[in-house]
């Protein structure tokens, strides 16, 4: 499947799972994850992962806001 496919399916799926009621991060989260994981393989998506939650969790503007 190409990436422009899989995108419109992520897209779909993450309305879906919003009008299910599922928390708006944790939708996002499972989408990119899973398309991520589709794209690339494990290794990379769960790679991924990790640089992505440190990354957002280690700006400066997060600390400042609480």
């Amino acid at each position: 499947m190409s990436p422009e496919v899989v995108g419109i399916i992520g897209i779909i799926s993450l309305f879906v799972l919003i009008l299910l009621r599922v928390q708006v991060g944790i939708a996002l989260l499972l989408v990119g994850f899973t398309g991520y994981l589709y794209l690339s393989g494990t290794n990379v998506a769960l790679a991924q992962l990790g640089m992505s939650a440190f990354g957002t969790a280690s700006k400066y503007s997060i600390p400042v806001v609480r």
